[in-house]
C-alpha cells in the first residue's frame, strides 16, 4: 500500500512539475514571436491545457522507465527518448502544428534530448573515474 501511494505520489509531483515547465516553455516561445512577429495575445485556450496535462501525465508516467534496474542504463534512456518523442509529438499536434512541423519539432527535441544525455553521460563519467581512482587508493609508505 505504501509503494502505490509513494508512486501516486511521484507521478502527481513529477506532472506537475512536467505541466508547469511546459506551460512556461510555451508561454514564452509565444511571448518571443509576439514581440517579433507582431502578434497581440499570448494567451492559450483551455483545450490547449488539457492537451499539455495530457502530454504532462504521459511523459511524467514514462520516466518510471529509470526505475527498471534490469535493463542496462543506455537501453533506458534510449527507451525514454523514443517515449518522451512520441509523447512530444502527441503534444505538437493537439496544440495545432502540423503533421510535418510536429515531425520537424519532434527531431529538434530528440536532437536536444540526445546532447543533454551525452552531457550527463560524460558527468557521470568522470565522476565515476574520480571515485575509483579514490576507492582504488592504496599508500605507498609504508607504516613503521
Amino acid at each position: 500500500m505504501k509503494t502505490i501511494r509513494q508512486f501516486l505520489r511521484d507521478l502527481i509531483g513529477m506532472t506537475g512539475t512536467v505541466f508547469m515547465g511546459t506551460t512556461l516553455a510555451l508561454w514564452l516561445g509565444a511571448s518571443v514571436l509576439a514581440k517579433n512577429f507582431g502578434m497581440e495575445s499570448t494567451a492559450f485556450e483551455s483545450d490547449r491545457f488539457g492537451a499539455i496535462l495530457l502530454c504532462s501525465f504521459l511523459a511524467a508516467l514514462f520516466t518510471f522507465v529509470f526505475r527498471i534496474r534490469t535493463l542496462p542504463e543506455i537501453l533506458r534512456v534510449l527507451l525514454h527518448l523514443i517515449l518522451v518523442t512520441g509523447d512530444f509529438m502527441l503534444l505538437t499536434v493537439l496544440v495545432g502544428a502540423s503533421g510535418r512541423g510536429a515531425f520537424l519539432l519532434a527531431v529538434g527535441f530528440a536532437v536536444l534530448y540526445l546532447i543533454v544525455a551525452l552531457l550527463v553521460f560524460g558527468i557521470r563519467a568522470i565522476f565515476r573515474k574520480k571515485n575509483d581512482q579514490t576507492e582504488s587508493y592504496t599508500s605507498q609508505f609504508q607504516t613503521k
